[in-house]
């Protein structure tokens, strides 16, 4: 079982697609701005705690 894993994660870091992104700036820009808001909407309650009613 961990043999298929490690194939699937060769594969994939080794494919077309992740040797693009890369190399690509503005996905990995734009990818690092989707990753930011994520994390302001999971942690917002921690950093506004007031009750907004």
């Amino acid at each position: 079982m961990t043999t298929a894993t490690v194939s699937r994660w060769y594969r994939f870091r080794e494919s077309f697609f992740w040797y693009s992104f890369k190399r690509d700036k503005v996905a990995i820009v734009s990818f690092a701005v989707l990753l930011l808001m994520v994390l302001a909407a999971v942690f917002a309650p921690l950093l506004a705690p007031a009750d907004p009613y």
